[in-house]
């Protein structure tokens, strides 16, 4: 077997590992989880703390959003809407009605080499671009002035 079988044999291994280790604690969550945190909780707050918060994505923002029409009586809820109402038919008076009609589409077919100009045909393939090898660092390519001496 070469090396890539054993090496695909040891990531098997490795997921099926995994696998097992994630469904014995979830097995084990559903049977005392609710218990083994409510006493975390009591007898170590700290902890408890920091796994909420690891828990919670790094990219979660809680904002607080008020209503504004919430705040609002009956009275100026009618006025805001009956003033939007008018803005609309206003809008819907002004506008524009045009009236044109539709031509012939033409009967004869546009040449194949324009048809071909306007709409090549799209390549499969991306152009070759070599890959750096992994744990490589992309380097920053940086111009330098040439050094002149103070004296001259």
């Amino acid at each position: 077997m070469g090396r890539g079988g054993a090496y695909a044999g040891a990531l098997r291994r490795r997921t099926v590992l995994t696998d097992g280790v994630v469904r014995a604690f979830m097995d084990d969550w559903h049977q005392h989880g609710a218990k083994a945190l409510a006493r975390l909780r009591e007898t170590n707050v700290a902890t408890y703390c920091k796994l909420m918060v690891l828990l919670v994505p790094r990219d979660l923002r809680v904002e607080h959003h008020v209503d504004p029409t919430k705040e609002l009586s009956n009275e100026q809820l009618d006025s805001m809407i009956a003033h939007i109402t008018e803005r609309l038919e206003a809008k819907a008076n002004e506008a524009k009605i045009i009236n044109a009609e539709s031509l012939p589409a033409p009967d004869a077919d546009p040449p194949e080499d324009v048809e071909a100009e306007l709409h090549p045909p799209k390549s499969k393939f991306k152009p070759y671009r070599p890959r750096r090898p992994r744990g490589q660092r992309r380097v920053r390519k940086v111009k330098l002035k040439p050094h002149v001496p103070d004296d001259v």
